[in-house]
């Protein structure tokens, strides 16, 4: 429903003025900073898509960044050329 959505919405707001600074403070050191911003907003995608399903309580900025982690690796590995046998 629209009431569920703004109410799902307004709590995600919450989430990221509470944690924008922290997930960008981990990720400056970790991607070129040209691709910071582009990194972040898929790692806030990530956590929209999956926060109802995926965060079972605990410290919320752990589970984010287990998020970013993992999207990190995604694209380690996405960018490693392949290895000829």
């Amino acid at each position: 429903s629209v009431e569920a959505f703004a109410q799902a919405t307004s709590a995600f707001n919450e989430i990221y003025s509470r944690y924008a600074r922290w997930l960008l403070a981990y990720l400056v050191s970790r991607v070129r900073r040209s691709e910071l911003e582009d990194v972040a907003q898929v790692v806030w995608q990530r956590v929209w898509e999956r926060v109802g399903v995926g965060f079972h309580g605990g410290k919320f900025q752990v589970w984010l960044f287990f998020i970013a982690r993992n999207y990190l690796i995604d694209l380690s590995r996405r960018r490693q050329p392949e290895r000829l046998g």
